[in-house]
């Protein structure tokens, strides 16, 4: 559960700043333990070209699909859409 995931990162998970700060540390972690040439240090809006450039396989004709929405990740964890 999604809950359990934020938990590992930090028991404080409500507070922004130290859920913040978790989450650069385990990034931090991930980045410095994993051999460069079996990363992929992807963001949100690098689309498909970086994943499929890593794996050496050709970009896909569709776009990149964007789910996971602020209000469907809310609604994973119980709570109210945002106004």
């Amino acid at each position: 559960m999604a809950l359990d995931m934020f938990r590992l990162f930090t028991p404080n998970w409500l507070d922004e700043q130290e859920a913040k700060r978790a989450y650069e540390a385990h990034n931090a972690a991930v980045r410095a333990s994993v051999p460069a040439d079996r990363l992929i240090d992807w963001q949100p809006g690098d689309g498909w070209e970086p994943i499929c450039e890593k794996l050496g396989i050709p970009v896909p004709s569709e776009p990149f699909p964007h789910v996971n929405t602020t209000d469907d990740f809310r609604a994973m964890l119980g709570m109210e859409p945002l106004p």
